[in-house]
């Protein structure tokens, strides 16, 4: 018999169970026998507030990781993803959960100086960055407790792309890697680190919190690949940088370090 995340003995309900955060956050709860409501797209359309207040009860904790994803760079300025980034989340708030446990994105910060605090977000935004801040301010302005976590970009095993996959691949096998893109800001979190921190924010109580959720220090392309490379961080002082001093009063540190993460993901990359 399962226990129950949030504490009233009812399985908290989970979006995106079938997505990329979703599916690590099933996988650790069941290894825990945490009792969890999957919720996925073939049972749901979350732009269909009609179908999620006939699928969701009234009163439960909802961990929320559905959402659009951008693909490239131009995805992050697409404004039609961002309005069904809210759309989601306010057909969720209308079945006036007991909690909701919402990932966000460090994005919001974007042309903000770092180390950023939870409180330097700018009120408006544009394309993905702008519509996961909107639905911030739609929680918090719902009245509903929450737990906001702004979430840098995600890595890991099953995931088999991206920047750090592929510079890792390079490195382990002694090639040369060009970082062609550069972001305006840039950090990265381990999925199952995210995972961690959104099961273990659906156990707090109390009134709606934002939380940076990341590794200490500055991160930045430049700085990753020359840790891949080298496994030291360079001394480039320039990068993007959180403020986790919330993180660690309210869930704790993350289960691993970045340098931690990196070298796994130097070992799975030579070992594919």
């Amino acid at each position: 018999m399962g226990n129950g995340l949030s504490g009233n003995g009812l399985p908290c309900l989970l979006t995106g169970a079938d997505g990329y955060l979703g599916g690590r956050i099933k996988s650790l709860c069941a290894a825990r026998e945490l009792e969890l409501a999957p919720i996925t797209r073939s049972d749901v359309d979350l732009l269909d507030p009609e179908g999620v207040a006939r699928l969701v009860p009234q009163g439960r904790v909802i961990l929320h990781c559905a959402a659009p994803v951008p693909k490239t760079i131009e995805d992050y300025g697409d404004e039609v993803m961002a309005e069904q980034a809210v759309a989601m989340v306010h057909a969720l708030l209308a079945t006036r959960p007991a909690r909701l446990i919402f990932a966000s994105s460090m994005t919001v910060y974007v042309d903000v100086p770092s180390p950023v605090k939870e409180e330097d977000a700018p009120a408006l935004g544009s394309g993905y960055a702008g519509g996961k801040r909107r639905a911030e301010l739609l929680i918090q302005d719902s009245g509903i407790p929450a737990s906001i976590l702004r979430l840098p970009g995600l890595f890991g095993a099953p995931r088999k792309s991206g920047f750090l996959y592929n510079a890792a691949r390079a490195t382990a096998a002694r090639k040369d890697f060009q970082i062609k893109a550069r972001p305006k800001i840039w950090a990265a979190l381990h999925v199952d680190d995210a995972a961690e921190a959104m099961v273990r924010a659906a156990g707090l109580t109390g009134s709606t919190q934002i939380l940076n959720v990341g590794y200490e220090g500055l991160f930045s392309l430049d700085r990753a690949l020359h840790q891949l490379r080298h496994g030291v961080l360079s001394h480039d002082e320039q990068g993007f940088e959180m403020d986790l001093t919330r993180m660690r009063e309210t869930i704790g540190e993350l289960p691993r370090t970045w340098a931690e993460r990196l070298a796994e993901l130097l070992e799975e990359a030579a070992d594919a």
